[in-house]
């Protein structure tokens, strides 16, 4: 780009990224449009303070082209000097697209369960550390749900493991229903599953949320001439009683399951602490 003259010139390969003729020369509208919003706007802050300090750019930003087929991009930029005069703006671009693609793959396999799609329990933890960081900074309570299968190994033992893959199946695509949206549902392993409440449901609103919830986890599983029900128990904890810290919110989360098995399976029970006492109901 040159700057005495404010034009700006393209190589081939640029025209190629942009999917653009070369006999059409530079777009004559602005071409920052290529960018979609937010990276427009990093693109055009990157380049402007190259311009002002001198120092060089690179960033990754989303691109797309005249064809309206998208574009994983590296830029890169650096000044030209004649006689310590700023006289233009060198820049590459280089189609990354594919690199990003399968980075972003490996990304979404590393965070995720193979068999349900669910996030798995280090993306689980990752994402509720965050959470409660969030929660700190406003003095907010965020829920978590336990949920441990009670019926899953007569599944497999009965119908077989194929079943009990189905089972699992069955269980995340009904944790991922409409109705849930807003909250974080994983697998934590085995026939273990949890769930980050959606921060805009009180504790009226997930008790209605939970009641559903133990409806949807009744499954009835046949084949082999033999019928397998599967039910799920719940344990519910709150972060301000665990003040604010992972640990402490999962052991409780964790203690109010197990009382729930220990009453009946299939139901939920809530950790609370009052007068100084805790307790699960």
């Amino acid at each position: 780009y040159d700057l005495e003259q404010s034009a700006p010139a393209w190589s081939d390969g640029v025209f190629a990224i942009h999917e653009l003729p070369v006999s059409g020369g530079v777009p004559n509208g602005d071409v920052m449009n290529f960018f979609p919003e937010p990276d427009r706007t990093a693109f055009r802050e990157a380049v402007e303070r190259t311009l002002d300090t001198g120092e060089p750019f690179e960033l990754d930003v989303d691109l797309i082209t005249a064809k309206g087929n998208y574009r994983r991009v590296r830029c890169m930029g650096e000044i030209e000097l004649s006689r310590g005069k700023a006289i233009a703006l060198i820049g590459l671009i280089q189609d990354i697209t594919e690199q990003h693609d399968l980075e972003q793959r490996l990304r979404r396999q590393a965070r995720t369960d193979d068999l349900t799609q669910l996030v798995n329990r280090v993306e689980f933890h990752r994402v509720l550390d965050q959470r409660l960081r969030d929660a700190r900074a406003v003095d907010a309570d965020v829920a978590v749900l336990l949920i441990d299968l009670d019926g899953f190994k007569g599944v497999n033992d009965r119908l077989g493991h194929a079943a009990g893959d189905e089972v699992l199946r069955r269980v995340a695509e009904r944790l991922r229903a409409p109705c849930y949206d807003g909250c974080v549902p994983a697998r934590l392993g085995g026939d273990e599953f949890a769930v980050l409440v959606t921060p805009v449901l009180d504790r009226v609103g997930l008790d209605a949320m939970v009641r559903r919830l133990l409806h949807d986890l009744e499954i009835v599983m046949e084949g082999q001439g033999h019928i397998a029900r599967v039910t799920g128990t719940i344990g519910i904890a709150w972060s301000r009683e665990a003040s604010q810290d992972r640990d402490t919110l999962l052991r409780h989360a964790d203690a109010a399951l197990y009382a729930a098995k220990r009453t009946q399976k299939g139901t939920a029970q809530t950790y609370r602490i009052e007068a100084g006492r805790r307790q699960v109901s």
